[in-house]
């Protein structure tokens, strides 16, 4: 039996000192779907995984659109990234993330292709 699936890997560069992006979280919406990954490479005592994230696809086709929440609430968007292939998010890059509720982060995104999944994040 033969598996075939697209992936998407991320790469993420954040500013100095956190040139690694620690702490950032990155979601994707794929159809009705959503995953989510941090950027947390290290797993225990002497131990650690490879920096970039992968996200898989299983049978789905693409990704509607990737968000990249940075370290100081900031945020990126990309919509219909390619998949297999490495993504190299900047931080250098990001934009004001939208503020309200009296400063509290809004999390809903006007923009967001699964509305009620964004409502979760």
């Amino acid at each position: 039996c033969v598996f075939s699936s697209d992936l998407l890997k991320v790469k993420l560069l954040g500013i100095s000192p956190n040139t690694m992006g620690l702490g950032s979280r990155v979601t994707i919406f794929s159809g009705n779907e959503k995953q989510v990954l941090e950027q947390m490479p290290t797993r225990g005592f002497q131990s650690s995984v490879d920096p970039v994230l992968v996200f898989g696809l299983g049978n789905k086709t693409g990704i509607d659109s990737l968000f990249v929440q940075w370290p100081n609430e900031k945020v990126q968007t990309i919509k219909n990234p390619k998949t297999d292939t490495i993504l190299i998010m900047d931080q250098v890059n990001e934009k004001e993330s939208k503020k309200k509720n009296n400063g509290k982060r809004n999390r809903k995104d006007d923009n967001c292709p699964a509305k009620e999944l964004c409502s979760n994040m």
